[in-house]
């Protein structure tokens, strides 16, 4: 009896750290890091592209390392470590493939992306739990960031048509209304943050940058999109740190 009650009490402990723990911000970060780790991935084993950028296997890694850290402070949510060790065992393996075996990219890849899908539910489920605890420009900022960061990795699938095949990606449409719901919240962040103009500002450059690329229904992968967009994403997650 007294085993079974401690065991309930440490079952009880865990799961209140692990509420104490799920700050909105950090999985707010999650969210929006899963998005970018899974677009840089794409965009370096994409095998439709001449050479490949180093650029983009750093940030698959600064992403990965930014998602671990992540899951310590969050006390290790089962579903969501289960999801990045797989995908961290997945980049490895990608990795290690030699040139001659490039064939096996997309099928890794789909494996890749099922996993990150399971962690983004996970982690998407856990915000929508706990954001109620944070204030409404906090939530427009992760809200902003969630979209950027979705809007690149649909557009690192749609332009790697072997991975895409099968996959649910944005309609032109639904792409015109997402953007158009970023512009208006962009817009809404300057008028009720009038002191962060100025890196609101910014932000919203390196979006309309790299806006139209987004939104072509056609057209090359450039490198450009993710870097700008990528950049955007983390700028507005540290705002919303501070």
């Amino acid at each position: 009896m007294r085993k079974s009650l401690l065991v309930l009490a440490l079952c009880w402990l865990s799961v209140s750290v692990w509420a104490s723990n799920a700050s909105p911000q950090k999985l707010s970060e999650v969210i929006g890091h899963g998005d970018l780790l899974g677009a840089s991935t794409l965009a370096y084993f994409n095998t439709n592209e001449r050479a490949r950028d180093e650029r983009s296997l750093t940030a698959a890694y600064s992403s990965l390392h930014a998602l671990e850290m992540c899951m310590a402070h969050l006390g290790q949510p089962v579903a969501q470590t289960q999801a990045l060790a797989q995908m961290k065992l997945l980049l490895a393996k990608l990795e290690l493939l030699p040139a001659a075996q490039r064939e096996r990219y997309p099928e890794l890849l789909q494996q890749f992306l099922t996993e990150q899908q399971k962690f983004r539910h996970a982690a998407a489920t856990a915000y929508a739990e706990v954001r109620e605890g944070s204030d409404s420009i906090e939530q427009m900022l992760s809200a902003q960031s969630h979209d950027l960061a979705h809007l690149l990795l649909d557009y690192q699938i749609r332009h790697y048509p072997e991975v895409a095949t099968g996959r649910q990606t944005l309609s032109v449409a639904q792409r015109e209304t997402l953007t158009a719901s970023i512009e208006q919240r962009f817009q809404d962040l300057r008028t009720s943050q009038p002191e962060q103009a100025e890196v609101l500002g910014k932000i919203n450059s390196q979006y309309r940058f790299i806006r139209s690329q987004v939104l072509s229904p056609d057209g090359r992968l450039q490198a450009g999109v993710e870097f700008y967009l990528s950049r955007a994403v983390l700028d507005l997650q540290e705002l919303s740190a501070r």
